[in-house]
């Protein structure tokens, strides 16, 4: 499985690997490229492609609170 991380605005997008080998080590290069001390991930949904994705957010409070994750950056689970 691979994933790419989206939706990062202008944070430094050249830091960023075109795909991560698992969940962890994108959410690690999100946190690092965002300069977060910590980054949580959202419950996650599925698309009607079948991509699942994981909105990210600074604290857990955030996550519980944000309904949509339509601005947020996120991490996506691609298709083989």
């Amino acid at each position: 499985m691979k994933f790419a991380i989206r939706n990062v605005g202008d944070a430094s997008n050249g830091d960023l690997q075109a795909t991560y080998d698992s969940l962890e080590d994108a959410r690690a290069a999100l946190r690092d490229v965002l300069g977060w001390p910590e980054l949580q991930l959202g419950p996650g949904y599925t698309t009607p492609n079948s991509s699942q994705i994981w909105c990210a957010y600074r604290t857990r409070v955030e996550a519980d609170a944000d309904g949509d994750g339509l601005r947020t950056p996120r991490i996506v689970r691609l298709s083989s």
